[in-house]
């Protein structure tokens, strides 16, 4: 689950009451599922932008295309961005 902000809990070990959550539907008020907190997530630090080799409203208006998001992960040297350059290539082209 994501949430848009920060928000406090504790372990469910240390404190049932807090340590825990229950989803409810708006539109039925069922119960849609439930979870226990362990730990908070930690963000990472080392995302970074991809400047790419076409800009996106080049990319758009050539093929009368709309945009899309493809995230590629990996460890770092393993080629990610050289693909992704590829294949904006490949699609631009």
């Amino acid at each position: 689950i994501a949430l848009d902000q920060q928000i406090p809990f504790d372990p469910y070990d240390e404190n049932r009451k807090t340590g825990g959550f229950i989803l409810i539907d708006r539109l039925t008020n069922n119960t849609v599922g439930m979870g226990l907190l362990n730990f908070a997530l930690r963000r990472a630090a080392n995302i970074h932008w991809q400047a790419m080799d076409i800009d996106k409203d080049a990319r758009a208006s050539l093929k009368n295309q709309k945009p899309a998001i493809l995230w590629f992960t990996g460890l770092s040297g393993s080629g990610k961005s050289t693909i992704a350059n590829l294949l904006e290539r490949k699609l631009h082209g």
